[in-house]
């Protein structure tokens, strides 16, 4: 009688935690969330399927483990984020609030909530790895007058950096040397010649490493990128 209650108990416990980790999964979309809806489900399989009598340590040993290795999994297993690194949409207000509060200089030229006329939104926060630090990008298509409105408001301070494809860089003025800025090899060749990049904050943060924030857009395209790397 006590290994049938067992049984059921198990299939409740991870049957509700599967449930609760797919939801979570879904409304916030990250690797850990989803490792851990996959274990959860696995074991709401085994105890499902389980022909074995249960036994009161065996159930106890399984029980204690996996709620560990969860505690475990939400603590630690943010870094695992940098296989897929992008946040919904709707998250974006809550999550750049809080990148403002803790790196006000990195983060002030991002916009307080993603216009409702953007199309093709991507929002980006990629964890620090080993020594290296996050970075963040939020890109979008919009008309040509936010684009603007943008410029207007940032350009003044650095200048506007274009492509010269001789030099195989950015600069601002002819008597510069060319810039290299990070996020932008992704951009194909052909491209980077309608791609302009205006520069909010380039801060040293230790032996020659730099951290770098601005916006790129392309008039062209009408899209837009804030980025703080």
């Amino acid at each position: 009688m006590l290994s049938k209650k067992m049984k059921i108990a198990s299939i409740m416990l991870w049957g509700i935690l599967s449930l609760a980790s797919l939801a979570i999964t879904i409304m916030h979309p990250r690797i850990h969330y989803g490792f851990i809806f996959i274990f959860c489900f696995a074991l709401f399989l085994k105890s499902i399927f389980a022909r074995k009598q249960f036994k009161s340590k065996s159930f106890w040993d399984t029980t204690i483990g996996g709620i560990l290795l969860i505690i475990v999994l939400l603590y630690m297993g943010a870094p695992l984020n940098i296989l897929y690194p992008y946040h919904a949409p709707y998250e974006y207000k809550k999550d750049i609030q809080e990148l403002k509060a803790e790196t006000p200089q990195r983060h002030k030229h991002f916009p307080d909530m993603i216009p409702k006329s953007a199309t093709k939104v991507e929002f980006r926060c990629v964890p620090s790895l080993m020594q290296g630090t996050h970075y963040e990008t939020l890109f979008f298509h919009i008309d040509e007058s936010y684009i603007g409105d943008i410029i207007e408001q940032y350009s003044l301070g650095s200048g506007i950096y274009k492509y010269r494809e001789a030099n195989c860089g950015w600069i601002a003025s002819e008597d510069e040397e060319p810039a290299f800025f990070p996020g932008m090899s992704a951009i194909p060749d052909d491209e980077k010649k309608n791609v302009c990049v205006i520069m909010t904050l380039v801060e040293e943060y230790g032996h020659g490493d730099y951290h770098y924030s601005g916006i790129y857009y392309n008039i062209e395209e009408e899209y837009i990128c804030f980025f703080a790397y």
